[in-house]
């Protein structure tokens, strides 16, 4: 990486503050990378914080979900103007575009990892709907335009969906896998294949892309009325993280 030329320190606030949309996760990568191990841990407080590379700038990196009390990323930029960027899915920035806009600056994922998962030693969906006509019950964290969407055009029944997921895998566990679960195709099929103590064991799972619902997964956006503020430093700083991405995906082990 090279700092452009112009210097960011002269068009962008610092610490530029960006606030995810969960606890870290892997497809977060490329933003801690810009870091990498010369910042600065507030694990309380779910903060990493440290020099953008060599810019003259500091990043500050704010984990969501848990962190903020599950209350939407939007939600929380339009109560705290010290965030610059947050992660917003494309849809609810169309929900919430009348009392709350924001702008996409930044697209790093051209396809939703989000999935629902379950234990093929218990079930074995092959469509949303077969897992419609199941009586399993689908755990997710309230307020995911998806579920709207597998409700509303008959996959799943509005008598079998749970929102009170936490991240939690206790539940799935628990159960056998028994439940169909939220998660990401980036994190959870490894994570509990590799990590949750309890299970160590494959998870099957589909990817919500596939029910025809296709959208933005955690671009970067601003607040409407901040964009020209931030456009100098946008210009600048935006193609520093789509680099990041690149180099993540192409080699993640520093992440």
């Amino acid at each position: 990486f090279e700092a452009p030329a112009a210097g960011l320190a002269a068009v962008c606030p610092s610490p530029l503050v960006l606030q995810t949309d969960w606890f870290p996760a892997p497809e977060h990568g490329y933003a801690y990378r810009l870091i990498g191990d010369a910042g600065e841990l507030d694990a309380e407080m779910g903060i990493y914080s440290g020099p953008l590379l060599d810019t003259g700038i500091d990043l500050e990196i704010r984990a969501g979900g848990p962190y903020l009390g599950y209350i939407p990323t939007t939600s929380v930029m339009y109560t705290d103007d010290s965030i610059h960027m947050g992660y917003v899915n494309s849809d609810q920035s169309i929900l919430t575009a009348a009392e709350l806009p924001t702008v996409a600056v930044m697209a790093p994922l051209e396809i939703n990892p989000q999935i629902l998962m379950w234990n093929p030693e218990v079930y074995s969906f092959e469509s949303f709907e077969d897992i419609g006509a199941s009586d399993a019950v689908v755990l997710y964290w309230a307020g995911g335009g998806y579920m709207d969407y597998l409700v509303n055009s008959g996959m799943l029944r509005a008598d079998q969906i749970d929102p009170s997921y936490d991240g939690s895998p206790a539940r799935f566990v628990a159960e056998n896998g028994a439940v169909a679960q939220q998660g990401f195709a980036t994190s959870e099929p490894w994570t509990y294949e590799n990590k949750i103590e309890e299970w160590l064991k494959p998870v099957d799972y589909m990817l919500v892309h596939e029910s025809g619902y296709e959208i933005y997964s955690q671009p970067l956006q601003v607040r409407a009325d901040a964009l020209d503020e931030l456009r100098p430093c946008l210009e600048q700083v935006i193609p520093l993280f789509q680099q990041a991405v690149v180099d993540h995906w192409t080699d993640p082990a520093p992440t």
